[in-house]
């Protein structure tokens, strides 16, 4: 699984690039600044990812807009959350490496 991180958990990129892989999954990461290049890179990670989560704690109201408006026109999962940590990360991705596993038995 592949999960788009928008805002705030790029400075711990490697660690949660660890728990990421730990799982089987890939995580990728936009800073949630809407510069002039920013709009594209949104439309990227969301265009690669399985599930998008967007923290609104750290993010602008025009990132989480414009997040909720990609995630939807390409039929991503969205999670919207206040915060997201490392802990946070790991439930997800095992949450999934676990449905991945029973769909395939």
């Amino acid at each position: 699984m592949r999960i788009g991180i928008v805002g705030g958990a790029s400075k711990n990129r490697s660690r949660y690039e660890q728990v990421a892989a730990s799982n089987a999954s890939e995580v990728e990461f936009h800073d949630g600044y809407m510069t002039s290049t920013a709009t594209q890179a949104l439309e990227g990670l969301v265009a690669r990812s399985d599930v998008v989560v967007v923290i609104t704690r750290v993010n602008s109201h025009q990132a989480v807009q414009l997040a909720r408006k990609l995630t939807r026109q390409r039929e991503r999962a969205l999670l919207i959350v206040r915060r997201f940590g490392l802990r946070h990360l790991r439930e997800l991705t095992c949450a999934s490496s676990q449905h991945h596993v029973g769909a395939t038995a």
